[in-house]
């Protein structure tokens, strides 16, 4: 999962050794729940207001995490 100032946009699909990974386990256990239809519409949002990493260039804070070019 990778995020903007907080907001889920995108996603990486993981393997089926890693879905049983218990590090990854854990982290899904504690994280809220995201789903599609929210990372649509904030992915949606970022590119309507031209925020949108993978389009457009920004400035981002400490907590960003973004996927890599």
């Amino acid at each position: 999962m990778y995020f903007l100032n907080g907001l889920p946009f995108v996603y990486d699909d993981i393997s089926e050794a890693e879905k049983e990974d218990a590090y990854v386990k854990a982290i899904a256990g504690v994280a809220d729940p995201i789903d599609v239809e929210q990372l649509t519409k904030n992915s949606e949002y970022l590119m309507m207001e031209e925020l949108h990493p993978m389009l457009f260039p920004i400035e981002l804070d400490e907590v960003s995490v973004l996927p890599p070019a």
